[in-house]
């Protein structure tokens, strides 16, 4: 019985269990969304995944709560500085979500410097995208700055990390300036969810790689972003000799 037991627990791998556990509630979240917004059933707006603090975010907040709270770990405990600048990303990424730092300062930028509508965005909307840019290019500073003094195994999980946070990037701002440009129309309804629902998933693979690099105290056997750049090139071939073929 030790030895099934043994077995057993060579075959589990926890953080492959985390994920799924973790993509399985963004589902849930997902589905009481599309029941909110399809049906009366769940009428209360906080099921929205589109609703400021409702009960989608506030699982966001607590995913951003774990990944901070993990890297602070791993920079602990491998002494690398460039874990302590993610960790104040991802410190300044709850801050951000749960106080509503860039709609708010948002404003203060649009009033200050008297941004108008233009190419379909509100002013609302270019004041929060000077926000994300500023806050962008401070932290890209910090993160460049301390990478390049770091040791392999760091730098590549900072590639990976990279990655990973550009996915959450993505649906956050390009995503979501498509979604206020499209306003409230069918197509408006769909990046919405593509927005939340996006973000939902990325977060959810940052936890899960962070949670990797503090099993293996911060040992990279292979960069994330190595094995999909060779899943790209692999899949692009495939296509290619099928056309080929055809």
């Amino acid at each position: 019985m030790a030895v099934d037991n043994n077995r057993l627990s060579q075959r589990v791998n926890p953080a492959g269990v985390f994920l799924l556990l973790l993509l399985s509630a963004d589902m849930a979240f997902v589905l009481m969304h599309l029941v909110h917004t399809l049906s009366p059933l769940l009428s209360d707006h906080l099921f929205s995944i589109e609703r400021d603090r409702g009960y989608g975010e506030a699982f966001q907040y607590t995913k951003a709560y774990w990944i901070a709270i993990m890297l602070a770990v791993l920079g602990w405990r491998t002494r690398e500085a460039i874990y302590g600048a993610w960790t104040l990303l991802y410190i300044y990424l709850l801050c951000d979500d749960a106080l509503q730092i860039h709609e708010q300062v948002g404003r203060a930028v649009v009033r200050r410097l008297g941004y108008a509508p233009t190419l379909g965005l509100r002013a609302q909307d270019l004041g929060e995208l000077t926000v994300y840019a500023v806050v962008g290019l401070v932290f890209l500073v910090l993160i460049v700055s301390v990478y390049l003094r770091s040791a392999r195994d760091a730098r590549s999980a900072s590639i990976d990390l990279a990655v990973l946070s550009g996915a959450i990037g993505f649906f956050a701002v390009p995503v979501d300036m498509l979604h206020s440009i499209s306003g409230g129309s069918r197509f408006g309804g769909v990046l919405g969810l593509v927005e939340d629902g996006g973000e939902l998933v990325a977060m959810s693979a940052v936890c899960w790689y962070v949670l990797q690099l503090v099993e293996r105290r911060g040992h990279v056997p292979e960069p994330l972003w190595h094995r999909i750049k060779t899943a790209l090139t692999v899949a692009y071939r495939g296509r290619a000799k099928r056309r080929f073929s055809m």
